[in-house]
């Protein structure tokens, strides 16, 4: 691998990482945010009733409306995000680490031979 396709693996490592970066604060967010929607749409289904349905009815409600439904299925768009540019970053760096090994290799065969740079 040259000193050029070396920094620009270097490169596409960097920008994959801010990318997964982004990704995975996007991905907490979401999941703390979720048990605040659900929160709020029990305490709202609970004062829609004038306090008189249990917490479970609430609950329940609160699991089927649109809004946390939808949330749901954002955070799993962020999830698939996520684990897609961690799985990216890793096979880049089994690449890098294939190519630095293979280098190593060349080397050892090199100096066995008497080979001198």
């Amino acid at each position: 691998m040259s000193e050029s396709a070396l920094e620009k693996r270097i490169d596409e490592i960097r920008k994959i990482t801010k990318e997964y970066a982004k990704a995975k604060s996007m991905l907490t967010k979401l999941e703390h945010s979720r048990h605040i929607i659900l929160a709020d749409l029990m305490k709202e289904s609970y004062r829609a009733s004038n306090d008189k349905v249990s917490v479970a009815k609430c609950d329940m409600e609160a699991r089927s409306n649109p809004i946390y439904k939808n949330h749901i299925e954002q955070l799993a768009i962020a999830e698939e995000h996520c684990i897609t540019l961690q799985w990216e970053l890793k096979l880049i760096q089994m690449r890098f680490d294939q190519h630095k090994a293979s280098q190593y290799a060349i080397n050892q065969e090199q100096k066995n031979y008497g080979y001198k740079s």
